[in-house]
């Protein structure tokens, strides 16, 4: 046999098994690419069938007529004005972020001389914040007296945008026009101002608090209060954690003011706390991400942008990325809708089982299935998009049912106070305060036995939760704030002889 011969049967034997390849991997796309159809037409019937909302427009709340509207003003408007144009120009709410310029330091320290020098930061905010450290306050502790005035004139250039969303507040509802239909990338211009003018809100407080008037106090912690409801209605994830974010930040003025609110304030606040259900809102949330997970999968959106963190060496999608997004959208992207939206489902269901309780077992059973999935190679590549949609989900319900937690621990320290206003002690247990002061004992969302409680010495006593190792350890907090995983969850609290 000749040379040449070898050269053409080993060429011809190459193509062959390059064209047998080329076959198999047709067969095998073409094979998951239907087995995906198909299963994503079942778990679509199935999810129907069940009255499960499938695309964000479903979830959309109804829209309410202008002049009852807390959004319907130029203050916010003028944020999708913004948006829309791409504009840096600045707005009404840029005042809530409270920025310290160099002068503006230099001139605070002219004016407030105890203070000089004043820490370098950049904000109002960071500002008090290293002035606690300083001084070796913790964030339960009240404001020296020349810190709460600094902090009342250094916010002052937010006064107008806080008066008019307090006169905002007057009306009935709140609707922000979200533009649903966008879903993840819908727009959410308010979640950043309230959250700043929640943070404003709260410095402001503590200092009229500090200075004795506890009544400009309440006025702006009932606006604070206000402004979480503001987006109760929502079911974006966004919206739940900065709501919460909100409702963290007035029970921290709520516990500071705790002995200066008067018999009425403190009512209205038990009757805030008792509205609150973050569970049902953790799983309505839960069905608005896979709602934006389907709306932008049935939107066509540009599945290269996920990509754009790969680029090739010039910078720009290599060929190769191009093909695989073809290849993903064509072969695996229905199978991976199916599994998200399944998958999620289950979790719904699990969690909609355990409501009012929010149970770190059925987390870390969904937590589980989704490491398993990120640790299998192949997996990576088939689940592909809910990967990466699936971590902003994973670590809420934790937050949720610390944020719940720390509801129940304030609905039961609010009517400790008021308990002992009516009988100058505190109560034997928290059943005492049924049913004058609570209509029942606050529940750990843990695991549904009534919050913990013990006495501490004269006039001080601790309220907890097991926590979310789900392990009664007598009331001892984590080692860090942050480490919100372990040991219990606490609230100490103490009356004073008045």
């Amino acid at each position: 046999m000749t040379k040449r011969r070898l050269l053409k049967n080993l060429a011809i034997g190459c193509g062959a098994v390059v064209l047998a390849l080329v076959v198999v991997l047709a067969g095998v796309s073409t094979w998951l690419a239907l087995t995906g159809r198909a299963e994503w037409k079942a778990v679509q019937k199935s999810l129907i069938e069940k009255n499960e909302p499938m695309l964000l427009t479903e979830l959309a709340p109804e829209p309410v007529p202008n002049e009852d509207n807390f959004f319907a003003d130029p203050i916010w408007t003028e944020l999708i004005a913004k948006r829309e144009n791409d504009t840096s120009d600045p707005v009404q709410m840029d005042a809530l972020k409270l920025p310290l310029a160099a002068e503006d330091r230099a001139r605070f320290e002219q004016e407030f001389p105890t203070l000089a020098p004043l820490p370098d930061k950049d904000s109002v905010r960071s500002l008090v914040l290293q002035l606690r450290t300083d001084r070796g306050l913790g964030p339960d502790d009240p404001l020296p007296q020349d810190v709460a005035v600094f902090v009342l004139s250094s916010t002052a250039p937010a006064t107008g945008v806080i008066e008019t969303m307090r006169s905002l507040a007057e009306r009935q509802s709140a609707r922000y026009p979200v533009t649903y239909e966008k879903g993840f990338t819908a727009g959410i211009d308010h979640v950043s101002p309230l959250l700043s003018a929640a943070q404003t809100l709260k410095l402001r407080a503590e200092a009229q608090l500090a200075l004795g008037d506890p009544q400009a106090a309440f006025a702006d912690l009932k606006l604070l209060l206000y402004l979480a409801s503001t987006l109760s209605s929502e079911p974006l994830l966004i919206s739940l954690l900065v709501e919460i974010s909100t409702q963290m930040i007035g029970l921290s003025v709520v516990k500071i003011g705790m002995e200066d609110w008067n018999d009425e304030e403190l009512a209205e606040i038990a009757r805030w706390l008792s509205q609150i259900d973050l569970a049902d809102r953790l799983v309505h949330t839960l069905r608005g991400e896979r709602a934006g997970f389907n709306t932008l999968v049935e939107g066509k959106f540009d599945i290269g942008a996920l990509f754009a963190t790969y680029p090739d060496a010039s910078g720009g999608t290599s060929f190769w990325t191009a093909v695989a997004v073809q290849g993903y959208s064509w072969v695996l992207l229905d199978g991976d809708q199916a599994f998200y939206n399944q998958s999620l489902q289950e979790f719904i269901e699990a969690l909609t089982a355990d409501v009012p309780r929010i149970m770190p077992a059925t987390t870390k059973r969904f937590d589980d299935q989704w490491q398993a999935i990120k640790a299998s190679p192949s997996q990576n590549v088939r689940r592909l998009l809910s990967l990466l949609a699936m971590p902003a989900i994973t670590g809420v319900p934790k937050r949720v049912a610390k944020a719940q937690a720390e509801v129940a621990l304030a609905s039961a320290a609010v009517a400790i106070e008021q308990f002992f206003r009516a009988n100058g002690e505190l109560p034997g247990s928290l059943s005492d305060l049924v049913p004058e002061f609570l209509p029942s004992v606050p529940m750990d969302p843990i695991d549904g036995a009534p919050i913990r409680s013990r006495v501490e010495g004269v006039g001080s006593f601790l309220l907890y939760s097991i926590g979310w190792n789900d392990v009664d350890d007598g009331g001892r907090s984590p080692e860090s704030p942050r480490k919100i995983e372990e040991n219990d969850w606490i609230w100490r609290g103490q009356v004073l002889a008045r």
